[in-house]
């Protein structure tokens, strides 16, 4: 018999995945502006969300802003972030201070 291990559990049916690739390329760019907020589409982090209703993206962006803000989404539990949602739109920054950064080697 074999099996593997895996860090997360697949989506349930009509839910969505975020794109770990662009999710890493955001806090990368966090990084690099500490202090500002990025101004990101619900859509541009989750792709299969794509043509959904509106209504249903603003509440999706609003429980991904809270759920980024309470550290419960990889990878930005791995660093503090603040988060807030308006519209279909999250506003994340990293709020590291200088010696936060410098420590995490930036």
């Amino acid at each position: 018999m074999s099996f593997v291990f895996v860090d997360e559990l697949p989506p349930i049916q009509g839910r969505t995945t975020i794109d770990n690739e662009r999710a890493e390329e955001l806090i990368d760019e966090m990084l690099a502006n500490p202090g500002r907020w990025a101004k990101v589409p619900y859509v541009w982090l989750y792709p299969d969300a794509e043509g959904q209703e509106e209504k249903k993206l603003i509440g999706r962006a609003r429980n991904l802003s809270n759920r980024i803000h309470r550290g419960e989404i990889r990878p930005f539990s791995d660093y503090p972030c603040e988060s807030r949602a308006r519209k279909t739109e999250c506003y994340i920054r990293i709020n590291a201070t200088k010696r936060q950064l410098k420590e995490m080697g930036f």
